[in-house]
C-alpha cells in the first residue's frame, strides 16, 4: 500500500513489523519493509493512531480520541475497545497487564482491555505520559511537562508503584524511551539525546556530533 499520511509508531515481533499510521490504519511486513500489507483499515472508527506494541501474537494500538484496537492473532482480526483512556501517546504490553500512558496519567488494564484504571501511584497525578520502555524487571515512564521537576520515573513492580528516574535530566519533555542493548535512550525536549546503563541513576548525554 502507499500512505501520504504518516506512520507514528512501529513494534516487531513474530517475525512481522508492524506500524501504526494515523487514521485507524495498521500495516504490516514479515521481509524487512520490501512488501507490506494492511492489517487494520476500520472506517467506522476514527482513531488518530499515535503508538502500537505488540507481544506474541497479541497487538495493542491506540492514538487520539477515544479508543483503541486489540488483536490478538497477530493482526489477522481486530477488536475495537470503545472505554479505554482518550489521548492514549504509548502503549505497553507487560506480562499480566498492558499499560497506557495517556494525557491524563498512567492507566493499566488486566483483563485485556476490557477496563482501565489509574495506575500512576509515584507519578504527579493526571500528568502527560508520553513513553514506557521495559528493560527486564524496570519498567520506564517518560512525561511531557516541563514545569515539574522530574521526567522519568521507574516501576521495578510491574507498574504497581513509580519512583523518579531522572537525577540529571529534569524540567523537559519527554517524548521517547528506547531500548538498545544495555542502554535505555530517551530524548528530551530542547536536551537532546541520553542514555542510562544502571536503570536511570545516571543519564549520559549522547549529543557529540548531533547538529
Amino acid at each position: 500500500p502507499s500512505f501520504r499520511i504518516g506512520i507514528t509508531s512501529l513494534s516487531t515481533t513474530n517475525n512481522f513489523i508492524y506500524a501504526a499510521v494515523s487514521y485507524s490504519t495498521v500495516i504490516r511486513t514479515s521481509n524487512n519493509g520490501i512488501s507490506w500489507d494492511t492489517t487494520l483499515n476500520d472506517p467506522n472508527h476514527w482513531v488518530a493512531l499515535q503508538t502500537i506494541d505488540s507481544k506474541g501474537s497479541e497487538i495493542y494500538t491506540g492514538g487520539f480520541i477515544t479508543g483503541l484496537f486489540r488483536s490478538t492473532n497477530s493482526g489477522l482480526d481486530w477488536s475495537f475497545v470503545s472505554n479505554a483512556p482518550s489521548l492514549i501517546y504509548s502503549i505497553k504490553i507487560l506480562d499480566d497487564k498492558v499499560l497506557a500512558g495517556t494525557s491524563d496519567g498512567l492507566y493499566s488494564s488486566t483483563d485485556q482491555g476490557l477496563t482501565w484504571n489509574l495506575d500512576s501511584n509515584g507519578i504527579i497525578p493526571y500528568i502527560n505520559v508520553r513513553s514506557i520502555s521495559v528493560d527486564g524487571e524496570n519498567i520506564y515512564a517518560g512525561v511531557g511537562e516541563q514545569i515539574y521537576p522530574h521526567s522519568i520515573y521507574k516501576s521495578t513492580n510491574q507498574g504497581n508503584s513509580w519512583i523518579p528516574a531522572s537525577s540529571n535530566i529534569i524540567g523537559t519533555n519527554i517524548f521517547m524511551l528506547h531500548k538498545i542493548d544495555n542502554r535505555i535512550y530517551t530524548s528530551a525536549n530542547h536536551k537532546g539525546l541520553f542514555y542510562t546503563t544502571d536503570s536511570g541513576d545516571i543519564w549520559i548525554n549522547a549529543n557529540a556530533n548531533l547538529s
